[in-house]
């Protein structure tokens, strides 16, 4: 709109005089103001309400992610780490905020701006918007490509940021226990390996983001270019005026810009679906077997004997046996203590 309003202002105000030139601002500039104002009201309000939508429904998320977890199996946390489970509510949770209240408010804004951008383009002189519309096909060719590629590449920097997050904070947790094994130079290369995974795969979004900006721009300023020369052979030809060339090529050039707007839209929005991939699989997890939490009073005194009876254990992470058809019985006040080679219970 602003483009048209000024393209209306430039074509009354080609070979006019001092008095008429004025006039024309004068009467451009009030519904410059108006949209100005305009724009200024819609863009809080879209801001403030996708934030407020974006908080509630991260805030259900969260307690279904917590709920889910509570009624799992205590295996369920040998198998998944409990720091890459915090780096998940912290990471991911993030991730879908930015993309609610940030992404899809930007992507719905720029859709808009390119489809209203190239509808004035060919309503105002339909053979420049033409020739400029064969750059489109080009961009959306390269875009669906870049966005198959981002997607895959941030869920495998998510994934390794989940691992490494989830080491660093059990390592920061039992660290006595860790400087008491000598465990510290172990612990450090297998980090470090995680961190030049990431590495690689950030160096390789950074170049590919740099590559598809550089092509972007050498099809845009060819397009400018292009136009230029066209728009000025028009007028030349009195078969068109310099207002019109200018409100054409800059709503084409600005649907184009929006076109290259939708890049970290759609990166945001790739970054929240697999967030929400990832929460929604712990809160749809169902544990193995009922683990008796549904009662929400516990019993205040349990008094009897406990009887073991040929039980078989291992852990959910190793193929060896731990336990293997103990039996025995423990009377009340009794004390007993389970001895294994690493760790004793009592």
């Amino acid at each position: 709109m602003t483009i048209q309003i000024v393209g209306k202002m430039l074509g009354g105000t080609a070979g006019a005089n001092p008095q008429s030139f004025a006039d024309q601002i004068n009467k451009y500039t009030p519904q410059l103001l108006e949209l100005g104002g305009l724009s200024f009201v819609t863009g809080y309000l879209q801001t403030f309400l996708l934030s407020v939508l974006a908080e509630r429904l991260l805030r259900e998320i969260k307690r279904e992610c917590l709920k889910s977890l509570l009624r799992q199996e205590v295996s369920y946390f040998d198998t998944e780490s409990i720091g890459s489970l915090s780096t998940l509510f912290a990471q991911q949770t993030q991730n879908l905020l930015k993309g609610i209240s940030d992404s899809f408010g930007q992507g719905i804004q720029s859709f808009s701006m390119m489809f209203v951008s190239f509808y004035i383009g060919f309503q105002t002189d339909i053979s420049i918007a033409e020739m400029l519309m064969t750059v489109v096909p080009v961009l959306m060719v390269l875009i669906a490509v870049m966005i198959v590629i981002l997607t895959k590449r941030n869920k495998q920097l998510d994934q390794v940021n989940e691992e490494g997050g989830g080491l660093a904070e059990e390592l920061l947790g039992a660290i006595q226990t860790v400087a008491s094994f000598g465990g510290e130079d172990k612990s450090l290369r297998k980090y470090e390996t995680l961190l030049c995974r990431a590495e690689k795969i950030g160096v390789f979004i950074g170049t590919f983001m740099g590559c598809f900006i550089m092509f972007f721009f050498v099809f845009l300023y060819s397009m400018f270019g292009a136009s230029y020369w066209y728009g000025s052979s028009l007028i030349a030809d009195g078969k068109s005026d310099f207002g019109k060339v200018y409100t054409t090529v800059f709503s084409c050039t600005m649907g184009a810009m929006s076109v290259v707007g939708l890049v970290p839209c759609f990166q945001g929005i790739a970054k929240a679906t697999i967030a929400v991939k990832a929460l929604f699989k712990v809160i749809d997890r169902q544990p193995k077997f009922n683990n008796g939490r549904t009662s929400k009073h516990a019993e205040e005194s349990i008094s009897g004997p406990i009887e073991f009876k040929d039980v078989a254990f291992k852990y959910p992470n190793r193929d060896n046996l731990v336990l293997s058809k103990v039996s025995f019985i423990v009377s009340p006040g009794q004390t007993c203590a389970l001895v294994g080679q690493s760790v004793s219970t009592c």
